[in-house]
């Protein structure tokens, strides 16, 4: 049975940003990744757990088979017009499928290039990105791109049924898996104790 799900645009507050250099900035406001890029993609997925395949895209009939608990490698990029404004430390937010349990990621960097514009967290599932370099939010061609991880624990009922899902990312990208209860192999080791007994006297 096929089980969709379709996110909200939630928004995620941040009036105050932790600097680098260890002093608080103010955010300059906050604006949807969605709204604000002229495109958001979901470029892959690769299943690190079983050999880095890629569960996504996927062009085959039947959906990538993916276990609970299997570590998900998400590459994401975005790229905005070049009459779009951008302010500094203004907060891009993008809210990520519930489905998927993402590991938290502290203030890290964004770059272009080589060249480090921004920074970006993870936080209950939700990015937030902003830009602090000046040049880049006023130079045309801007993009950006992060990866990060995650792992699907439980179906939609707590448990861990064999079923098929399909998982939207916004905007309405689709992901379709087939997933796998956890295979539980016991191992029991006997420890055979041999005991060497000496024969009473006279017998041989």
């Amino acid at each position: 049975m096929l089980k969709y799900c379709v996110l909200e645009k939630r928004a995620f507050f941040a009036s105050l940003i932790w600097g680098m250099s260890g002093t608080y900035v103010s955010a300059e406001g906050e604006s949807s990744l969605i709204e604000k890029a002229s495109s958001v993609t979901l470029d892959s997925i690769i299943n690190k757990s079983d050999g880095k395949k890629e569960a996504y895209p996927w062009n085959e009939s039947t959906y990538p088979d993916i276990t609970y608990g299997d570590t998900l490698f998400v590459y994401l990029s975005w790229a905005f017009e070049d009459s779009t404004i951008i302010s500094p430390n203004e907060v891009f937010t993008y809210k990520l499928p519930d489905q998927i349990t993402f590991n938290d990621v502290a203030q890290s960097p964004v770059f272009h290039g080589n060249t480090r514009v921004g920074y970006y967290t993870i936080t209950d599932n939700v990015i937030s990105i902003w830009y602090d370099d000046k040049n880049f939010c006023k130079r045309d061609n801007r993009k950006g791109a992060l990866t990060f991880s995650g792992i699907i624990l439980k179906d939609e009922n707590g448990g861990q049924a064999t079923e098929d899902v399909i998982i939207t990312f916004p905007d309405q990208i689709q992901v379709k898996f087939h997933m796998l209860t956890p295979t539980i192999t016991s191992e029991m080791k006997i420890n055979k104790l041999i005991w060497r007994v000496n024969p009473p006297d006279g017998l041989t």
